[in-house]
């Protein structure tokens, strides 16, 4: 899925590139960070900002058939280097059908670009 923000508007544009559905729904933000959307198709059902990094869309009508639920993850598009991400440390969840299925886990990049990661699986355990 496509999705472009265009905060001046208020509206959330997408594409569903699985069915070829599209639309343009406006939005307003609350003081949570939750958005109160009016999608008269039913497509978006409710999202959720994580300021200046990522949004969170529940979508009802995903897929070929255009009727499975999904989970979006909207990040911003732009160019990223290793020096975004040093000297930081972040939390990642991986959901798979093979090699293990879940794996939650922590990396920490060092100021010299070095990762040291630390994860769990539930199903080695």
């Amino acid at each position: 899925m496509t999705i472009t923000v265009n905060a001046g508007a208020q509206t959330i544009a997408y594409t569903d590139v699985s069915n070829s559905t599209s639309g343009t729904v406006p939005y307003i933000v609350n003081s949570d960070g939750t958005y109160t959307q009016n999608d008269p198709t039913g497509d978006l059902v409710a999202a959720y900002e994580v300021p200046n990094y990522a949004l969170l869309i529940q979508a009802a009508k995903t897929g070929q058939s255009a009727n499975t639920p999904a989970l979006i993850t909207a990040v911003e598009s732009g160019q990223i280097s290793l020096a975004t991400f040093e000297g930081k440390a972040y939390n990642f969840m991986q959901f798979r059908t093979a090699a293990d299925g879940l794996n939650i886990g922590s990396i920490n990049v060092g100021t010299d670009g070095t990762g040291s990661t630390s994860t769990f699986s539930p199903f080695q355990s």
